[in-house]
């Protein structure tokens, strides 16, 4: 068990200095998110039984468009929309041009498929083209609406050529879906040319910048991050430069508020003064700086999302962290850590000596607790970075009387999220082991504290 748990600290060791050698290369807010962000939008209004169930919202385009024609018809007052209208700046920086145009490629298929339009050559150079280039821009068209723009085409067409026969009215089921394999086999990548070489992919990001340009909260943290990070994908970060003066003035603190991707490309551009964006060494604004830039290795390490960055601190003069500073030599850093995948568990059962439900790791103690053969899956585990930072310790006792200070990257854009530690087993480790205060942000630009409890005799089973 020494040897792997070694191996494992080797591994995750190599993979750390991996990860800083790439903090160095080109850095892209769209890069940085879309390998984990599918449909999901972290924070769009749901349900408790929705986010239980489920976690983060799915949210189709439809509702982003619902939010386009909130801010057209300036129907913002509602509880709601500040935290819609951040949504759809997540969704535009996060999906790329394919997820929108799924929504294109479902309006023909149902026109073909439930409607009976069967789509001439022309018409899918021309009207497919239409629907596709309208879903790029968060307009695409419903069916009623598809099928009336189709057919007031067709009538155009008719006018103009009168003698033409009009055989394309209704489809087979055979030729629907000789139609569909065509359009996406043939047309759509045609189509993905034509939006790149038309810039649709920069209108769209130009739209929802030009969406909280006029009804944005100049309070809302996390929007304004998003924003920031949209005009820096559109190289004109200047335009963000009003609104982090203005935040900045409110009196919150842009090192304890974002990444330091953005406090960088701020002070590169020279948009805000330097000692807005600089840390000095030891202080709490520092050391939150240091943890994100390991939650920045979650991805590589098999942790796409729920991003966290983690530091054990030792504080024997227990001075709150908002007071530190370095050249008092009040912390000293014993650990780092962050999340990553960990080694898989074993499915959940009695144990065979004392009846304590576990995890079941060999196969004698699965047939012990009679286990069928399909409730035998080992299950994919994650390594929190409250744990990570425990591993590195000589010996757990030396986490009696430390600190951890724990940071979450939101899963789009620059900004932090809360980052308590969780109750599935960090905290409970974390008071075992003697941690006594956790610091975390809070996801409003600001840190919070939390006294942990020293119980030594607390039972923390394996999930």
């Amino acid at each position: 068990c020494l040897a792997l748990l070694l191996f494992d600290r080797l591994h995750l060791e190599v993979k750390w200095l991996c990860c800083r050698g790439s903090l160095s290369q080109a850095f892209t807010w769209r890069g940085d998110c879309r390998a984990r962000v599918g449909l999901e939008i972290e924070d769009w209004p749901a349900s408790r039984a929705v986010r239980k169930k489920t976690g983060n919202p799915r949210v189709p385009s439809e509702k982003l468009q619902k939010v386009l024609a909130d801010v057209a018809a300036g129907n913002t007052l509602h509880g709601d929309f500040d935290r819609r209208l951040r949504g759809l700046l997540a969704a535009t920086l996060a999906r790329p041009n394919g997820a929108f145009a799924a929504d294109a490629v479902r309006v023909i298929g149902r026109l073909t498929r439930q409607h009976g339009f069967l789509l001439t050559p022309t018409e899918l150079s021309e009207f497919a083209s239409w629907v596709f280039e309208c879903a790029l821009l968060l307009r695409c068209p419903d069916d009623a609406l598809a099928a009336k723009e189709l057919l007031w085409r067709r009538g155009i067409l008719a006018a103009m050529e009168p003698n033409t026969k009009d055989d394309c009215a209704v489809a087979s089921l055979d030729g629907a879906e000789d139609l569909m394999q065509r359009v996406i086999k043939e047309y759509l990548p045609q189509w993905h040319s034509k939006a790149e070489a038309a810039g649709l992919d920069e209108a769209r990001l130009r739209l929802a910048a030009e969406c909280w340009e006029l009804h944005g909260n100049s309070t809302d943290i996390a929007g304004i991050g998003l924003y920031a990070a949209i005009c820096a994908e559109l190289k004109e970060l200047e335009r963000a430069q009003p609104v982090m003066e203005a935040l900045a003035a409110t009196g919150v603190d842009l090192t304890l508020a974002f990444r330091p991707e953005l406090l960088q490309a701020l002070k590169k551009h020279r948009l805000l003064p330097a000692s807005l964006l600089t840390t000095i060494p030891g202080t709490l604004p520092a050391l939150v700086q240091h943890a994100a830039r390991l939650a920045g290795c979650c991805v590589e390490n098999g942790a796409p999302l729920r991003r966290h960055g983690a530091l054990l601190l030792a504080n024997p003069a227990g001075v709150p962290l908002q007071q530190c500073s370095d050249s008092a030599g009040d912390v000293k850093l014993l650990a780092e850590g962050f999340n990553h995948a960990a080694a898989p568990l074993g499915p959940w059962g009695p144990d065979p000596q004392t009846g304590v439900m576990r995890a079941l790791s060999i196969s004698a103690d699965m047939d012990a607790a009679g286990l069928p053969l399909q409730h035998r899956r080992l299950r994919k585990a994650q390594r929190h970075a409250e744990v990570h930072c425990l591993m590195q310790l000589p010996r757990l006792t030396d986490a009696v009387g430390t600190e951890i200070l724990v940071v979450e990257l939101a899963d789009v854009g620059p900004s932090f999220r809360r980052a308590e530690p969780c109750y599935r087993g960090c905290l409970h480790l974390l008071s075992k082991c003697g941690v006594s205060r956790a610091y975390f942000t809070n996801g409003q630009g600001s840190i919070e504290v939390r006294e942990i409890p020293h119980r030594p005799d607390l039972d923390v089973p394996m999930k």
